[in-house]
């Protein structure tokens, strides 16, 4: 299965279709752990807000791949819903450095404070 799904992920990514992108998010709760990240770094790539939300979901994933993943796309989509949500994540030492990675690619005042904060600790 994760090796037919990362192949899926794939194919996914290069389509417009807007059911593909509803297959994605249900995707997000796949058992399967490589597929949710491939999901979460294909989303980011889109750049589609509507993904916003479900990758926030994603930041409470049992995997730190995902998590981690989840971050990443978070900053790459830029969008200021996720600036509370990953200034959360800097409770977590496993997540902190990629919460610091991805608030520095979203363009917003809010991002310094806790960026400062991030680099202290």
């Amino acid at each position: 299965m994760g090796r037919n799904s990362q192949i899926t992920v794939t194919r996914i990514d290069y389509s417009n279709d807007e059911r593909t992108t509803e297959q994605l998010l249900a995707a997000l709760k796949s058992h399967n752990w490589v597929e949710r990240r491939g999901v979460a770094q294909t989303l980011a790539y889109r750049a589609d807000r509507s993904a916003v939300e479900p990758l926030i979901e994603c930041l409470s994933d049992s995997k730190p791949q995902v998590r981690d993943q989840a971050i990443l796309s978070l900053g790459m989509l830029g969008d200021k819903r996720a600036i509370e949500p990953l200034i959360a994540m800097f409770s977590n030492p496993e997540c902190a450095y990629h919460a610091a990675r991805a608030l520095s690619w979203i363009r917003s005042r809010t991002v310094v404070k806790p960026l400062n904060i991030g680099i202290e600790v």
